[in-house]
């Protein structure tokens, strides 16, 4: 029986069954309120382990709840009890309503099969019916008439996600086998979910576009872990599922079977492996990730290799189509088609063959049910850098699935969302998008493990983990490295206290305690410093900087912010001596750019800002050149690098070093196989505004605003699949751009090519559906008057500036008034200089008026300067006058 039933169906028996099933010698502990682990300490490490009465490991939970939970009856209980377990391996009891939902309350994060008896269940599923993690209830019963009667309230309820009451059952034996089934399609459906909610830990800030999963992996994986990770792993699982005979016997076949090599393969195998570890990811279970961390690496190293594969084998045919079929809630359609980018917060199953996709989707699916058949089509180029993904069939335990397994914290662009009425299915098309945040495996070679560790450590530190995770986070991840991975390694203490600081530099009355904790973690490094391994000196003069900021942002003393800046750049200079690879060397240059653009910023000497621009060049420029050297180095972040060094010479007014670089920068994207329009658009508009305000470069400018203007229409060439916004859209950028190129034919005195882009820019304007074109198609109105102005076209320029008044003087704008009293004195100046004072002077009169009415101080000057304009005007009506009159004495 499918989740899609909403019905109560009543059964009824023959048999005389009581009400209560009653289980037979099965203590139930009420649970505790917190959840706590337990820890065991051996001779080397402290090792987690998991309480199960306490904690539950997986994604979903059976609760039974009985008044006779622990009295004696004619069932077999230690079967029934052990059957339970077999379907949901973690099973409470409970004899009391309250118990029960105090229960509930607190496990909020798992998804929850609910089993009740009718009397329990009238009085429990109005208190419970709105939460979504209940997932499934099943009431048995004696009494079908008095039952069905209350139970039909709810009969076509279907709450949040697959949530509904199931059956009302008589027989122990059919809800167990309804329950298997249920169960099984609950978890299908957890892997194939792609925003699960349920077990989703809370976001109140998400400032960056990746998720925490992604950092938190990109740690995890490189991480170089003791051999000593994989018994304890065994160990604390065995101790978790122990009475669990099931898991227990996977385990012991793991123990026994497992290889990195083989990592993959058991991650396809339906076990608690993979659910763990997606519930772990989800909930952000910091514990359970270290636990598992050395099977994501495992897992990492495996696709890094098969994504190398992938990618040879489709050079000559880059662009690769692959497809996911799931099955969807109405709920999570919505949210996708809310979002613009994607990032898979677990591993990402699809496959290479469309007809394979299509065959887990439900055939019986119509529009208006709850739950929708959604296909996935996701368009690769495997020229693009992402996170690793390949081609798992030959390692997986379906080898005929042709499936391609994308890595966790893989980002996708959704292009559209559709549904296809012939197919009944949801069509959501799906792009790999470039990313920069992937390490690269050769950063890792040839170094020690302490090296390795205190790199992966570093990036825990970086602001954009910071932002998403905790100080608790940080306690609990420096105390898995410091007391179950790695406890000789007394230095992780620094790190963890530069980390703390660093959160509390964020907090608005923080200054004191980071201060502190900054200071603590300088002392413990100090202990290190003959540790050429470690070379610290980087990490204290990383300390220094951040104390700087510190001084600088949150008390505005410039003097110890400058101290410590300088401190900061002694430390760094001495860790250049103790690097051994490219990268730490980049780093360090990195890091000492952004130290002299702080002492920059700090600066109120002209003198000293420009010494400390050429220091930021100096080393930046030193960073490309390492960066060069590195394997793991790319064109994109180069030009990257590139253009950051031509914005420091603009800074210091180094405009043609500037646009050098620019230049570089430009010609990086522009060969990219998949140019990237935002940047090409933003270097271009940085040459430009260099060309045309310091250089006056007109013909230059030129140049780069008809290449941007070129990228903006690729970009914005209509697509079958835009919709009505879509489309206003892109006409409003079109008519951006055809302004901006016709204001630098002005520049260029190309009036008639000026005004043919006004024109189009009036024509798409006119075609734009924007409540407020208006006061755009009347600026442009000017534009195009100005253009004839220029060309000594006066008629026409009139003509244009009266359509512009007229298009104000229909909108509501509160600064309408203004802007058509100056056109009235714009069109008084061209019949002033045509020499048709009279017109002049009534144009003029005009905006007199306007002016008049507006009650600001600057609008007073300008009556004073209109008033003056009628007075000369006056002078020349009465001097043509007597022009006049003499040539009429002459003629008599």
């Amino acid at each position: 029986m499918g989740c899609k039933h909403s019905k109560i169906a009543v059964e009824t028996s023959n048999n005389n069954v009581s009400t209560s099933i009653n289980l037979q010698n099965l203590q139930t502990t009420t649970p505790v309120s917190v959840i706590t682990n337990a820890t065991t300490t051996t001779s080397d490490t402290q090792v987690t382990v998991f309480n199960r009465e306490r904690v539950n490991l997986e994604s979903h939970q059976l609760i039974w709840l009985d008044h006779n939970v622990s009295s004696n009856n004619d069932i077999n209980t230690s079967t029934t009890f052990e059957g339970l377990g077999k379907i949901v391996a973690y099973t409470k009891l409970f004899h009391d309503i309250e118990g029960c939902l105090q229960y509930i309350e607190r496990t909020k994060d798992t998804a929850t099969f609910l089993v009740c008896s009718g009397k329990l269940g009238q009085a429990l599923i109005p208190q419970i019916h709105n939460l979504k993690t209940i997932w499934l209830t099943y009431i048995y019963y004696h009494n079908k008439q008095y039952h069905q009667q209350w139970a039909s309230n709810y009969s076509k309820v279907r709450l949040i996600m697959l949530k509904e009451i199931k059956q009302v059952y008589v027989t122990l034996e059919h809800l167990l086998n309804d329950l298997t089934q249920d169960v099984e399609e609950y978890l299908k459906h957890v892997k194939d979910g792609f925003f699960s909610d349920i077990g989703r830990k809370d976001q109140t800030i998400e400032y960056f576009f990746s998720s925490w999963e992604t950092y938190f992996c990109n740690f995890l994986v490189h991480l170089p872990y003791p051999t000593e990770c994989f018994k304890q792993f065994i160990s604390i699982m065995k101790n978790y599922y122990e009475g669990n005979t099931t898991q227990v016997g996977i385990l012991k076949e793991f123990e026994h079977d497992y290889k990195p090599d083989r990592a993959v393969w058991w991650y396809t195998r339906d076990t608690f492996l993979y659910r763990l570890m997606n519930r772990a990811l989800r909930q952000h279970n910091i514990e359970v990730m270290f636990l598992f961390g050395f099977f994501l690496h495992d897992i990492y190293r495996q696709l890094k290799k098969e994504h190398e594969k992938f990618i040879l084998t489709h050079i000559e045919n880059p662009v690769v189509k692959v497809y996911r079929g799931q099955v969807m809630s109405n709920a999570e359609i919505k949210k996708l088609n809310h979002s613009s980018l994607i990032v898979n917060t677990s591993f990402f199953s699809t496959s290479l063959d469309r007809s394979s996709a299509t065959a887990f989707l439900d055939q019986s699916s119509q529009h208006n049910d709850e739950l929708q058949n959604i296909l996935f089509e996701i368009e690769i180029d495997v020229r693009q850098q992402s996170r690793p993904y390949g081609n798992i069939s030959h390692l997986s335990q379906f080898e005929n699935e042709n499936e391609l397994l994308f890595m966790i914290g893989t980002q996708f662009r959704n292009d559209n969302i559709s549904y296809i009425e012939s197919e009944k299915i949801w069509i959501v098309k799906l792009s790999l998008i470039y990313t920069t945040d992937n390490k690269d495996n050769q950063d890792f070679k040839n170094t020690s493990n302490r090296r390795i560790l205190k790199r992966c450590v570093n990036t825990l530190c970086d602001v954009r983990f910071m932002y998403n995770v905790s100080a608790e986070d940080v306690n609990t991840i420096f105390n898995g490295l410091m007391n179950d991975l790695y406890p000789s390694e007394k230095w992780l203490l620094a790190v963890k206290m530069g980390c703390l600081a660093r959160k509390a530099q964020r907090n608005l009355f923080g200054f004191t305690s980071a201060l502190s904790n900054y200071n603590e973690a300088i002392k413990i490094w100090t202990k290190f410093m003959n540790d050429d391994e470690l070379n610290c000196s980087f990490d204290i003069g990383t300390i220094h900087e951040h104390i700087g900021g510190c001084y600088y942002h949150k008390k505005n003393n410039l003097v110890s912010a400058k101290e410590h800046y300088d401190l900061a750049i002694s430390y760094f200079q001495s860790a250049i001596e103790k690097v051994v690879m490219d990268y730490e060397l980049m780093n360090i240059h990195d890091k000492l750019r952004d130290v002299y653009l702080l002492k920059m910023e700090v600066s109120n000497d002209k003198e000293e800002k420009t010494e400390n621009g050429l220091m930021v060049i100096k080393h930046k420029e030193l960073s490309i050149q390492n960066m060069l050297k590195c394997p793991s180095s790319n064109d994109m972040k180069a030009a990257s690098d590139m253009e950051d060094l031509a914005h420091i010479y603009r800074s210091i007014f180094r405009y043609d070093d500037s646009l050098i670089n620019y230049a570089k920068a430009l010609e990086i994207y522009l060969q990219h196989f998949e140019p990237d329009f935002l940047n090409i658009r933003l270097i271009c508009e940085q040459i430009i505004k260099i060309n045309i305000e310091y250089k006056y470069d007109y013909h230059s400018a030129l140049r780069y605003q008809l290449l941007k203007h070129e990228y903006i229409l690729k970009d914005c060439a209509p697509k079958s699949t835009d919709n009505e916004y879509d489309i206003d859209h892109k006409i409003v950028q079109t008519v951006k751009s055809h302004k901006e190129l016709a204001d630098i034919y002005i520049l260029s005195h190309q009036y008639d090519l000026a005004n043919e882009n006004l024109i189009i820019s009036l024509k798409l304007y006119n075609e734009s559906k924007r409540s407020f074109v208006i006061l755009e198609i009347a600026a442009v109105e000017e534009k195009l008057a100005d253009d004839y102005i220029a060309l000594c076209h006066y008629e026409s320029a009139t003509k244009h500036l009266n359509n512009a008044i007229k298009l104000y003087k229909e909108c509501e704008w509160y600064n309408k008034d203004k802007r058509i009293a100056a056109i009235e004195e714009k069109i008084a100046d061209i019949y002033t200089t045509v020499r048709q004072y009279d017109l002049a002077s009534e144009h003029l009169t005009k905006a007199m008026e306007l002016y008049q009415g507006i009650d600001w101080y600057f609008d007073k000057k300008k009556i004073v300067t209109i008033q003056e304009k009628i007075a000369t005007i006056q002078k020349n009506i009465k001097t043509v006058q007597r022009s006049t009159t003499r040539r009429t004495y002459v003629d008599l």
